[in-house]
């Protein structure tokens, strides 16, 4: 199963048209509290506001894109997500001669690029977005790898 471009739009566009909120967020997030509680844990204090708002946004959006492609879906089990997460970090930490990008794209095996791109989009300002805090590399790393983990325990 592949995530197109279509399919993350699609998930934004249901998300904007809920005018999405705080509460709708936590409705959502309750089919998925494994995922909730890895994305609330204090490993991402380290995150400054902006930064943790686009990973909240983007595993949103990812998981309602996974959810229409699936249909439904259950939760991921903590033990695969850590796993997957450790996998990840050693697989991306590997790629020690490569700029931040191809890293991305290998980490993802050069396939799901509509997925890749969309995570990648997030790192740049919005062409109407005036005050938009750059995100520090490390929190490139922390933001790519977790929506990896998330994406690798459903796909």
């Amino acid at each position: 199963m592949e995530i197109k471009n279509s399919d993350l739009d699609l998930a934004i566009d249901y998300f904007e048209n809920k005018q999405f909120s705080d509460s709708s967020e936590k409705k959502f997030f309750s089919k998925f509290p494994v995922i909730l509680s890895y994305l609330t844990s204090n490993q991402f204090d380290i995150l400054s506001e902006e930064e943790y708002m686009i990973l909240m946004f983007e595993a949103i959006v990812l998981l309602k894109a996974i959810e229409y492609k699936q249909n439904s879906m259950g939760d991921a089990e903590g033990a695969q997500l850590e796993a997957l997460e450790t996998q990840n970090w050693d697989k991306f930490e590997s790629f020690s001669n490569m700029v931040f990008e191809e890293k991305a794209h290998k980490l993802f095996d050069n396939k799901s690029e509509d997925v890749v791109n969309f995570i990648l989009s997030g790192f740049e300002p919005d062409e109407d977005e005036q005050d938009f805090e750059e995100i520090s590399p490390a929190a490139k790393e922390i933001l790519l790898i977790s929506l990896k983990t998330i994406y690798d325990c459903f796909i």
